[in-house]
């Protein structure tokens, strides 16, 4: 379940790898992070996820299907095909 993550925990870990990763790749220059926002405002509920800072301001990269791809992830395989799926999601807007 989308929560918020402890520096330690290996999700986290995973997110941080991934925002480097997006960071590198991106035509745009934008700047990918990790950080603890709201999923949902309405019910407080906040969740560690990546964000990005562009010429409109910040939003949120992921959705709750790619967020669990990359926390879920237990290999380079399963990050790599992570980023795949969030950079092909037609709303990814570093094209």
């Amino acid at each position: 379940m989308e929560r918020t993550l402890k520096h330690s925990e290996q999700g986290y870990k995973n997110l941080v790898a991934v925002a480097s990763i997006l960071d590198a790749l991106s035509p745009n220059g934008y700047h990918y992070e990790v950080e603890d926002t709201y999923l949902d405002f309405g019910q407080n509920w906040m969740w560690t996820t990546i964000t990005r800072d562009d010429s409109w301001g910040g939003c949120q990269v992921l959705c709750p299907r790619d967020w669990k791809l990359v926390v879920l992830a237990t290999n380079a395989d399963e990050l790599l095909d992570a980023v795949k799926s969030i950079i092909s999601d037609k709303y990814f807007g570093d094209k």
